[in-house]
């Protein structure tokens, strides 16, 4: 009803990809995260980003979830939303691990706890801080 109120409305558009996901109605789900962040203002698109960022994890492809994380993070250094910025940092350190891209983990980790981390996120980044140690010492070798 709030899409045929208000056609743009990211919100509803968002609300209604997440409801979509949780049916595994996965195509449906992928179009309505795309019209949310197209919908969305400047300022509050990073959310979005990230949340069809996570959507796109959950489907494996990673590619396509990075381009959304750094256009997110690039966002947030104008629109800054602190949880937000947090997670999209410890999102795209997690792809860089997995990428073996150790010095952009590190980065993004740093920048995630400059961003402030609940308790979830702080074991999350102590687990990849460990990854990312372990990965450059192996490369050393």
């Amino acid at each position: 009803m709030a899409l045929e109120d208000d056609p743009k409305m990211a919100r509803a558009y968002y609300g209604r990809a997440v409801l979509l996901d949780e049916r595994g109605r996965r195509d449906e789900a992928e179009r309505s995260y795309s019209m949310a962040v197209e919908h969305a203002a400047d300022d509050v698109r990073a959310r979005y980003l990230l949340g069809r960022a996570q959507f796109l994890l959950r489907q494996g492809r990673m590619e396509r979830a990075v381009r959304d994380l750094d256009r997110a993070i690039s966002l947030l250094t104008t629109w800054r939303i602190g949880d937000v910025e947090a997670e999209a940092r410890l999102r795209r350190a997690e792809c860089r691990v997995k990428l073996r891209a150790w010095d952009g983990a590190a980065e993004d980790l740093d920048a995630a706890v400059r961003a402030g981390l609940d308790a979830n996120q702080r074991e999350r980044a102590r687990d990849l801080r460990l990854r990312v140690d372990g990965g450059r010492t192996e490369e050393k070798r």
